[in-house]
């Protein structure tokens, strides 16, 4: 962490593909531009060479006369693994923003819960990630399935099928060979069901 809005937070770890998520191997570098100030950067890494983590800016957009704000991350937000710096960052941002910040407490610690999560990225790029992430939580372990759907309510795929011994569950889609679209996908479990939309652009 470099300064800005992120000045004070000692460091921010993201997933190397073994705390449930996946292998941030390569994140890309950004250096700011038009008016935006440098807010972290990466450990180990030359700034001048392969740019920073991130960015803010507070100003005006194009020829817009209102001021707006913008923080960009050049890694994805979810794949930071310790909830605590997640919703540090997720604070300062909200601050940023003027917004009234609220952290809600995961499903996972309501019993009794049934909740599947909109999956990221959403829209997925096939150019760009390919995949995209999917997490749900069900109040006891039990057979779970989760199906995609094309917009006339056709099976398209089955992503996920099996028993699951955990409330939380987090697993990988890989969509490269699906054509652009609007799906839908469903989460069969336990005499119940959830349905979020998923779109695919290329």
């Amino acid at each position: 962490v470099n300064s800005g809005i992120m000045q004070g937070l000692d460091h921010i770890n993201y997933d190397d593909g073994t705390h449930g998520g996946y292998d941030v191997d390569y994140p890309d570098g950004i250096k700011p531009a038009g008016g935006s100030t440098l807010m972290m950067v990466y450990d180990g890494v030359d700034y001048a060479q392969k740019g920073g983590a991130g960015v803010q800016y507070k100003g005006t957009f194009g020829g817009a006369a209102q001021t707006g704000k913008l923080v960009y991350m050049s890694f994805p937000f979810e794949m930071i693994y310790e909830s605590g710096q997640r919703n540090q960052m997720m604070g300062r941002i909200l601050t940023f923003f003027g917004a009234d910040t609220v952290i809600r407490k995961t499903p996972k610690s309501v019993p009794g819960n049934f909740v599947l999560d909109q999956n990221y990225p959403n829209p997925v790029s096939i150019q760009n990630q390919q995949t995209t992430t999917i997490r749900f939580w069900i109040p006891e372990p039990a057979q779970v399935r989760v199906v995609l759907y094309d917009v006339l309510g056709r099976r398209v795929e089955t992503l996920f099928k099996g028993y699951v011994s955990s409330r939380e569950y987090l697993f990988k889609v890989d969509l490269h060979a699906l054509p652009a679209g609007t799906y839908f996908y469903r989460l069969q479990a336990l005499n119940r069901q959830i349905t979020r939309k998923l779109i695919i652009v290329h």
